[in-house]
């Protein structure tokens, strides 16, 4: 298992844009191939993202030698999906894939330890997500992972359960 120390977030800059969007995308295409689709590959274009997001919340898990190994996005708030959340309480994490050849090895646990360590860094004490309420593997793998159910909602025709952990 990997040693959850080892991945470092780094902003994506606007010519890594590409590779982000690249990674999603190979992540999106693996689960559909496993019959558990997540995002469409439309909605993991570059431009939607921008759209979507800053650029700034953007983020590569890197590994210590420079290897892009997960995506996440990390933004200071999410009315969408936590419309009542206080100002500064918590990052909210959405996006976060590994790259396929490194699914299953604890990237995705390792990933959520880093962003976990960007908010205790920024002064939050929270990190905050989302996930489909049908998905039952991702919400037991939240789970395991000390994120705790805070309720459910329907956001963009989708039932979601919000999660989050103490960092």
């Amino acid at each position: 298992m990997l040693n959850l120390m080892t991945l470092l977030l780094r902003v994506v800059t606007a010519d890594a844009l590409q590779r982000f969007s690249a990674l999603l995308r190979a992540s999106a295409e693996a689960l559909e191939r496993r019959g558990t689709p997540l995002w469409t590959a439309a909605s993991l274009t570059e431009e939607r993202l921008l759209a979507s997001y800053p650029l700034s919340a953007l983020r590569f898990a890197v590994l210590p030698e420079g290897e892009e190994v997960a995506t996440l996005v990390l933004l200071d708030h999410d009315e969408e999906f936590w419309p009542d959340a206080r100002p500064h309480e918590a990052l909210y994490l959405h996006k976060l894939a590994v790259r396929p050849e490194r699914q299953g090895r604890g990237y995705g646990e390792a990933a959520l330890d880093a962003a976990s360590r960007e908010a205790r860094a920024r002064g939050r004490a929270l990190l905050r997500l989302d996930t489909a309420a049908d998905r039952a593997n991702l919400r037991a793998f939240y789970e395991r992972l000390g994120f705790e159910p805070r309720g459910e909602r329907d956001v963009q025709g989708l039932r979601v359960v919000l999660y989050e952990r103490r960092v």
